[in-house]
Protein backbone atom coordinates (compact mmCIF):
# COMPACT_ATOMS: atom_id res chain seq x y z
CA UNK A 1 0.00 0.00 0.00
CA UNK A 2 1.13 3.56 -0.70
CA UNK A 3 -0.02 6.59 1.28
CA UNK A 4 0.61 10.33 1.27
CA UNK A 5 0.65 12.45 4.43
CA UNK A 6 0.81 16.24 4.70
CA UNK A 7 2.16 18.40 7.51
CA UNK A 8 0.50 21.82 7.50
CA UNK A 9 2.61 24.47 9.28
CA UNK A 10 0.69 27.49 10.49
CA UNK A 11 1.73 30.46 12.60
CA UNK A 12 3.33 30.52 16.07
CA UNK A 13 5.25 27.26 15.34
CA UNK A 14 2.03 25.24 15.23
CA UNK A 15 0.84 22.62 12.75
CA UNK A 16 -2.65 21.48 11.89
CA UNK A 17 -3.59 17.97 13.08
CA UNK A 18 -6.67 15.82 12.50
CA UNK A 19 -8.41 13.67 15.11
CA UNK A 20 -9.43 10.54 13.23
CA UNK A 21 -12.94 9.17 13.56
CA UNK A 22 -13.33 6.50 16.23
CA UNK A 23 -14.38 3.74 13.82
CA UNK A 24 -12.85 0.28 14.31
CA UNK A 25 -12.66 -0.36 10.56
CA UNK A 26 -10.13 2.45 9.94
CA UNK A 27 -6.43 2.56 10.76
CA UNK A 28 -5.57 4.39 14.00
CA UNK A 29 -9.17 5.16 15.05
CA UNK A 30 -9.62 7.95 17.59
CA UNK A 31 -6.01 9.14 17.28
CA UNK A 32 -4.48 12.43 16.23
CA UNK A 33 -2.41 12.45 13.05
CA UNK A 34 -1.48 14.42 9.99
CA UNK A 35 -3.89 14.58 7.08
CA UNK A 36 -3.27 11.56 4.87
CA UNK A 37 -4.73 8.94 2.61
CA UNK A 38 -4.15 6.16 0.13
CA UNK A 39 -2.56 6.95 -3.21
CA UNK A 40 -5.09 5.91 -5.81
CA UNK A 41 -4.35 4.12 -9.08
CA UNK A 42 -3.02 6.57 -11.66
CA UNK A 43 -2.02 9.18 -9.06
CA UNK A 44 1.46 10.21 -8.11
CA UNK A 45 2.13 10.95 -4.42
CA UNK A 46 1.88 14.74 -4.72
CA UNK A 47 -1.45 14.51 -6.58
CA UNK A 48 -2.73 12.26 -3.82
CA UNK A 49 -1.57 14.64 -1.09
CA UNK A 50 -3.34 17.56 -2.75
CA UNK A 51 -6.51 15.52 -3.33
CA UNK A 52 -6.59 14.31 0.27
CA UNK A 53 -6.26 17.86 1.62
CA UNK A 54 -9.17 18.99 -0.51
CA UNK A 55 -11.32 15.98 0.40
CA UNK A 56 -10.60 16.27 4.12
CA UNK A 57 -10.60 20.04 4.74
CA UNK A 58 -11.48 21.63 1.37
CA UNK A 59 -8.04 23.23 1.18
CA UNK A 60 -6.31 23.70 -2.17
CA UNK A 61 -2.55 23.73 -1.73
CA UNK A 62 -0.66 26.06 -4.07
CA UNK A 63 2.72 24.65 -3.04
CA UNK A 64 3.64 21.17 -1.85
CA UNK A 65 7.14 20.17 -0.71
CA UNK A 66 8.47 16.62 -0.40
CA UNK A 67 9.91 15.63 3.00
CA UNK A 68 10.58 11.90 2.93
CA UNK A 69 9.63 8.45 1.74
CA UNK A 70 9.47 5.83 4.49
CA UNK A 71 8.44 2.23 4.88
CA UNK A 72 6.01 1.72 7.76
CA UNK A 73 5.40 -1.87 8.82
CA UNK A 74 2.58 -1.40 11.37
CA UNK A 75 -0.31 -2.12 11.09
CA UNK A 76 0.55 -3.27 7.55
CA UNK A 77 3.38 -2.71 5.08
CA UNK A 78 3.01 0.84 3.74
CA UNK A 79 5.20 3.18 1.75
CA UNK A 80 4.53 6.63 3.19
CA UNK A 81 5.28 9.78 1.19
CA UNK A 82 5.46 12.79 3.52
CA UNK A 83 4.94 16.36 2.34
CA UNK A 84 4.47 19.78 3.85
CA UNK A 85 2.71 22.85 2.59
CA UNK A 86 2.00 26.13 4.34
CA UNK A 87 -1.55 26.60 5.56
CA UNK A 88 -2.47 29.95 4.00
CA UNK A 89 -6.07 30.30 5.20
CA UNK A 90 -7.55 31.24 8.54
CA UNK A 91 -8.50 28.36 10.83
CA UNK A 92 -12.11 29.57 10.72
CA UNK A 93 -12.11 28.88 6.95
CA UNK A 94 -11.39 25.16 7.38
CA UNK A 95 -14.32 22.95 6.51
CA UNK A 96 -13.65 19.55 8.09
CA UNK A 97 -15.08 16.84 5.83
CA UNK A 98 -13.28 13.79 7.27
CA UNK A 99 -12.26 13.11 10.84
CA UNK A 100 -13.78 14.04 14.18
CA UNK A 101 -11.85 17.21 15.01
CA UNK A 102 -8.84 19.30 14.07
CA UNK A 103 -6.51 21.57 16.00
CA UNK A 104 -3.27 23.51 15.99
CA UNK A 105 -0.40 22.15 18.06
CA UNK A 106 3.31 22.77 18.56
CA UNK A 107 5.74 19.91 18.00
CA UNK A 108 6.38 19.92 21.75
CA UNK A 109 2.67 19.30 22.36
CA UNK A 110 2.62 16.59 19.70
CA UNK A 111 5.58 14.84 21.35
CA UNK A 112 3.51 14.60 24.57
CA UNK A 113 1.52 11.92 22.68
CA UNK A 114 -1.84 13.21 23.98
CA UNK A 115 -3.63 16.23 22.54
CA UNK A 116 -6.81 17.92 23.68
CA UNK A 117 -9.85 17.78 21.39
CA UNK A 118 -12.30 20.62 21.90
CA UNK A 119 -15.07 18.66 20.22
CA UNK A 120 -14.48 15.47 22.25
CA UNK A 121 -13.70 17.53 25.38
CA UNK A 122 -10.87 15.14 26.24
CA UNK A 123 -7.26 14.28 25.55
CA UNK A 124 -6.75 11.75 22.75
CA UNK A 125 -3.62 9.82 21.77
CA UNK A 126 -1.34 10.85 18.91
Amino acid sequence: MRQAAVILPYQDRKVLMQLRDDKPEIVYPGKWGFFSGTIESGENPIQSAKRELYEEIEYTADEMFALSVDCVAVPYETILYAFFCPLMIQISEINLQEGYDFGLFTFEEIHSKRLFSTRANSHCPV
